[in-house]
């Protein structure tokens, strides 16, 4: 097998593994339907069938994820929770878009919730307003302090 045969087989698996997360986020797919290989493809058939339609989101999770581990594996610190904090908050974004789109909320209306509801109230009355289940309180305050000690950072008013 050539390289070009491995990126073919490992771009195959990435386009894979996207449309069946989309389409689970989108709830086309639920738990049962992956449980085995045969309905999973049974499924994604029907689903291609009905030409349900896919919405490509760029995410960058992953990356930001690296960046911060690798800031912090050379102690700069500051830069580090600059993005731990931007990956926590595209990671909670991804979760009221995901339940947006689930509930028909306009994309304006899903676009003002993630530019004007803070951290804070993503975490609080926004999940609870969409039935999202309580969040680790000790997860809770471990990302909230990176995100005060980001904006600390980010927003320096010279202390003396």
């Amino acid at each position: 097998m050539t390289d070009i045969d491995n990126y073919d087989k490992d771009f195959s698996k990435k386009i894979y593994n996207t449309v069946i997360d989309s389409f689970f986020k989108s709830g086309h797919l639920t738990e049962h339907d992956i449980k085995s290989k045969k309905a999973l493809t049974e499924k994604l058939l029907s689903l291609i069938e009905k030409e349900i339609s896919l919405k490509i989101v760029i995410n960058h999770k992953d990356s930001i994820l690296d960046m911060a581990r690798e800031l912090k594996d050379q102690g700069q610190y500051d830069f580090a929770k600059m993005f731990y904090a931007l990956f926590f908050e595209h990671s909670i974004n991804d979760i009221i878009n995901t339940e947006c789109f689930k509930r028909n909320i306009t994309t304006k209306s899903k676009n003002d919730v993630l530019r004007h509801v803070n951290l804070h109230g993503k975490f609080g009355w926004l999940r609870e307003l969409l039935e999202l289940p309580v969040f680790n309180v000790k997860h809770y305050k471990t990302i909230m302090k990176v995100a005060d000690e980001r904006n600390a950072f980010i927003h320096y008013k010279f202390p003396i």
